[in-house]
């Protein structure tokens, strides 16, 4: 006598996995290229839900704290808008209440002339910062903000890596000696994105010049921290040596691809 057939019934749950994983089970079972565009989707989104939820978890717990205004002043740029630099910076402090401030020490400003420093424009704005109760963070080294991005002196370009560096590490020791007592100083910014080798125009990015630099400034000042910093755009996870005193990121929302679309790209997070 032939036997009935049995129908199987599943279970909600059961049938809610079979809905949801059978497409993805069957694709997986045809080859090594469907595996890899599988694992390939799920490491992508992992990535942007992991870094979804940092965000959120970080909104969340700064939700509490007053938020902070800052400005990067550099008088070169006030210049190169027919701006009276003291004047700016004035206005920057007491018009718009900016006590926050970002300033730069370039290299071929300070140093125009090899074993000749000028800090006549550091001076006075770190005495009206002073002045006006602002505090600053103070750039260093070769990589500073606004272009060309390397602030090299004419006279060190033409030098290898071997005798430039030195002499940069002297400038920097120079800068750190007669900043550091200051009662506005409040923190260093080690070459500003350094990793960034798709912009400006520097002759080196080695790790190691970062890490030596970094542990030479706090052989010279232990009481303030340093801030290295990244772009989300390139190389923004704080990741290997230096382990800095504070990890920065500079935001960049709208960005221009001159390598395959030739036009602006924007992030839709964060």
């Amino acid at each position: 006598m032939p036997q009935k057939s049995r129908k199987t019934t599943l279970k909600p749950a059961q049938n809610m996995r079979s809905k949801l994983f059978g497409p993805i089970k069957r694709i997986w079972q045809k080859g090594v290229w469907q595996r890899l565009a599988i694992l390939t989707c799920a490491f992508v989104v992992l990535l942007f839900s992991v870094s979804y939820g940092v965000a959120q978890w970080y909104i969340a717990s700064q939700a509490n704290k007053p938020l902070v205004w800052g400005a990067t002043f550099s008088p070169y740029y006030a210049e190169y808008f027919d701006l009276d630099p003291q004047d700016t910076l004035h206005a920057i402090i007491t018009d718009l209440g900016i006590k926050q401030l970002r300033l730069v020490s370039y290299w071929d400003k300070s140093e125009a002339t090899r074993g000749t420093y000028d800090f006549t424009d550091l001076d006075w704005q770190f005495a009206m910062a002073e002045k006006y109760g602002a505090k600053v963070s103070l750039a260093i080294g070769l990589r500073q903000p606004r272009w060309p991005e390397c602030h090299m002196p004419s006279w060190a370009a033409e030098l290898p890596k071997s005798d430039w560096a030195p002499l940069l590490k002297d400038y920097m020791k120079a800068v750190i000696e007669r900043y550091k007592d200051s009662p506005a100083l409040d923190s260093y910014q080690l070459e500003n994105e350094y990793f960034m080798t798709v912009f400006g125009i520097c002759p080196d990015h080695s790790r190691d010049r970062l890490v030596d630099e970094y542990n030479f400034v706090k052989s010279l000042d232990t009481q303030h921290p340093i801030i290295v910093s990244r772009s989300n755009n390139w190389g923004g996870i704080p990741v290997g040596a230096p382990t800095a005193d504070v990890s920065a990121v500079s935001v960049y929302k709208r960005v221009w691809d001159k390598t395959v679309t030739k036009r602006y790209a924007e992030y839709p997070h964060p």
